[in-house]
């Protein structure tokens, strides 16, 4: 048996050279995470009953709700989509594909409509807490309070993340947490890539933009990160800088992000492609990566260079989003967005 950490107790049960078990545990006893936990374990009971959505979970094979447990099966060779990434070292449209249309299914299988009574009574239909972080606590990190500074003298966040809490809609179940992290690929029994999301404590009622933003940001993270540390090459002295920057790595960015999107938006039968939903995505991108830099920051003394960079994208796409549209997506042509402007 071996410990896998993270924020409950997670066990990797070994029983032969080819099987394996996953058991999670809370750890904590306070209300709001038995809750989560006890959403997730609803989610998981419904989705055995959910034929089109069921093959993106690990296969469950108990649920406890006296010790709050679940057994899953363990994905052997499976690796998380950041290891992979890291790993290879570079994007992969094969992968960007393949989660947008994951995604879709959930989202267009997974209807409120046929969400038991039990898991939509536990669901908390609030917007996610990141939109509210205005203010911190003497006790946070010298990193939170720099992170907060200079959030704070950029009016377009502010203004940006309230107009988040005002749109935001309840039109799915949403994940709450989606990102590379969550998403587990491994080879099948022909080594063909498939791929499970995992972690569902954050299952609520909630705004798919959300689910969307969270992994369109796993792809703007690494493009950040990999510039930080491309060998060879002065780091970008700031986010225009490296927008600007018309190379291998920002091609392969704009590629994923493409494929990802027209993956997603096929998946749920639309031939075309709304600029206005993909504007308002692209805000709540912006509200990801601060969240993003708050969990880089949490136990810092100050922020990183990256974490830095997170947060001018993110200030960047609340002023002007359109412009990412234009320069990432290559969808609009001038006059649809001079449209869309006006």
């Amino acid at each position: 048996m071996t410990e896998l950490g993270r924020r409950n107790r997670n066990f990797c049960v070994k029983l032969d050279s080819n099987r394996a078990l996953f058991v999670k545990q809370t750890k904590a006893s306070d209300p709001d995470s038995l809750a989560n936990f006890k959403r997730e374990m609803d989610y998981y009971t419904l989705a055995q009953v959910q034929s089109s959505w069921n093959q993106y979970l690990p296969r469950v094979l108990d649920i406890d709700r006296e010790r709050h447990s679940i057994v899953l099966e363990f994905i052997n060779h499976s690796e998380s989509l950041t290891q992979y990434h890291w790993r290879i070292r570079r994007f992969s449209t094969l992968i960007a594909s393949m989660v947008g249309g994951a995604l879709a299914d959930f989202h267009r299988s997974v209807t409120l409509a046929n969400v038991p009574h039990e898991l939509l009574q536990s669901c908390q239909r609030n917007p996610v807490w990141i939109l509210n972080f205005d203010r911190v606590s003497d006790s946070a990190s010298d990193g939170v309070k720099q992170m907060l500074a200079t959030m704070q003298q950029f009016g377009a966040i502010r203004d940006g993340m309230q107009a988040l809490k005002r749109d935001w809609r309840f039109d799915c179940l949403m994940h709450g947490d989606m990102k590379w992290d969550n998403c587990l690929i491994y080879p099948d029994e022909k080594q063909m890539a498939q791929l499970k999301l995992i972690d569902w404590e954050l299952i609520d009622i909630g705004d798919a933009r959300w689910d969307v933003a969270g992994l369109m940001h796993s792809f703007l993270v690494f493009w950040i990160e990999t510039d930080l540390r491309e060998i060879g090459q002065a780091p970008a002295r700031d986010i225009v800088e490296l927008i600007a920057r018309e190379n291998d790595l920002q091609a392969a960015l704009r590629q994923s992000l493409q494929t990802f999107w027209r993956s997603y938006q096929n998946g749920l039968g639309r031939t075309e492609y709304d600029l206005h939903e993909l504007e308002s995505v692209l805000r709540f991108v912006a509200a990801r990566l601060i969240l993003t830099c708050y969990e880089g920051v949490f136990t810092a003394r100050d922020m990183s260079n990256s974490m830095s960079m997170v947060l001018q994208l993110a200030q960047l796409m609340f002023e002007d989003p359109l412009m990412l549209v234009k320069h990432w997506f290559a969808i609009a042509t001038e006059s649809r967005v001079e449209e869309l402007e006006a």
